[in-house]
């Protein structure tokens, strides 16, 4: 997991709407003092990123926020530019959820499925 400021963060998912390309990551906010946000790392993060999808984080305890979430971790997917990014907070419960989430996520990238289908 690549950590990176709010500014980074911003500017990369305004590259990412801007590019030709519409490669998968996911933006999660952590706190370094957050228990679920450790085993977010500890659990969740190798097996996203085994997946081929990049995962940053941002800090609140390092960067500043004007509107810092609610919840910490919360993670942005972005994976298909026609939607916005699906939000979840928390760690997954479980690896069949997370790899679960995953391959939905995956499958509506690659014109396979639809967001509606998969996620409503």
């Amino acid at each position: 997991m690549n950590t990176i400021t709010y500014l980074d963060a911003e500017k990369m998912v305004l590259d990412w709407y801007q590019s030709n390309t519409n490669n998968p990551f996911v933006v999660a906010f952590v706190d370094s003092t957050c228990e679920n946000c450790a085993d977010f790392e500890n659990f969740a993060v190798a097996e996203i990123e085994n997946a081929g999808i990049p995962v940053h984080a941002v800090d609140v305890r390092t960067t500043q926020l004007a509107f810092p979430p609610a919840h910490t971790p919360t993670t942005y997917w972005y994976f298909i530019k026609e939607a916005p990014p699906l939000i979840k907070k928390g760690a997954p419960p479980t690896k069949d959820l997370l790899l679960e989430l995953v391959l939905k996520v995956l499958k509506v990238n690659r014109g396979e499925s639809t967001v509606e289908k998969e996620f409503f």
